[in-house]
């Protein structure tokens, strides 16, 4: 049994009501359950929120709310994965025991379905812990530098400063899509990025950090671009 979780708490800040406002003319979450659905590997898609209104959302767009998360797990200081593990001891009690769990972002428009699909297939292949989609900088992150207090330039990486792409390590970062889980793995360790793991390379542009308004007029604009791109039609 394959379950994908998607944590959509009703509380957000910067941008209110972010999970389940209008993005390109559909609600923001619509999305993530639709490239879920899509993937066709879960038996159950659910959603996990504090929030009535939206959980009606996701119900409207096909997903499951079979419970309201207590509030003691949608503050603002609420991990990702804490209500990943609530859902997961939910469905134990039920006498449901998945195998494999994905956690998929709420705020993820320019997920594919084959993304879904690709990263599984590496979690199976590898018996790995965990899969998280990654993506690569578009810069070269070694040859970054604090500044002190006066406004001096120190190095963050010395060491590989001078040897920038030809020796330094490959550098990426999440691309807060979704993660995958081996259900034991994840039950019995706390760690997420660990030498279990294994990351899945992403196209740069489908990992959209939205945090303010300019996050999300960019990702919308780039979400329009791409529907142009995949229906032949000349981008202006």
């Amino acid at each position: 049994m394959r379950v994908a979780i998607i944590p959509a708490r009703g509380g957000s800040k910067r941008i209110p009501g972010k999970n389940i406002r209008e993005f390109c003319g559909r609600p923001m979450i619509s999305y993530s359950i639709e490239a879920t659905r899509q993937s066709g590997l879960f038996e159950q898609v659910m959603v996990s929120t504090d929030c009535p209104r939206i959980a009606a959302v996701a119900q409207q767009w096909g997903a499951d709310v079979p419970f309201l998360r207590p509030a003691h797990l949608a503050d603002d200081h609420t991990s990702m994965l804490e209500p990943v593990r609530h859902a997961i001891h939910w469905l134990h009690s039920l006498g449901q025991e998945p195998q494999e769990v994905c956690c998929v972002f709420a705020t993820a428009p320019l997920l594919q379905a084959s993304m879904i699909r690709e990263a599984l297939d590496l979690l199976q292949r590898e018996k790995a812990s965990a899969v998280v989609p990654v993506v690569t900088y578009s810069f070269h992150p070694y040859r970054g530098f604090a500044l002190d207090d006066r406004g001096g330039l120190q190095k963050l990486f010395p060491q590989h400063f001078d040897a920038y792409d030809k020796n330094a390590p490959l550098a990426c970062y999440d691309a807060g899509l979704f993660y995958w889980f081996n259900i034991r793995a994840f039950l019995e360790h706390t760690e997420l990025f660990g030498p279990s793991t294994r990351a899945l390379r992403v196209d740069r542009f489908a990992a959209q950090d939205i945090n303010d308004e300019e996050d999300w007029q960019a990702v919308e604009y780039l979400y329009r671009v791409r529907q142009l791109q995949q229906a032949g039609e000349p981008c202006a």
